[in-house]
């Protein structure tokens, strides 16, 4: 049974920018299940090998690990 059809809440939209000048993005919808993989698999575009989700914290960037789930 599928969760964000009984709760459509449970879903979210992420923006992730695809380059470090900010000026191309795309939105990723995310739930609870969803892993980093899944969103770095969602805006590789084909034949790039080295990709990865990093996060913007007080004006730090920083890698996002690999961990099991984005919550």
């Amino acid at each position: 049974m599928n969760l964000v059809l009984l709760f459509p809440w449970l879903q979210v939209i992420l923006t992730v920018y695809l380059n470090e000048t900010q000026q191309m993005l795309t939105e990723v919808p995310v739930t609870p299940a969803t892993r980093v993989t899944d969103v770095v698999e969602y805006c590789k575009e084909a034949g790039e090998a080295e990709c990865h989700l990093a996060e913007v914290w007080n004006g730090h960037e920083g890698r996002v690990l690999s961990c099991p789930l984005l919550s």
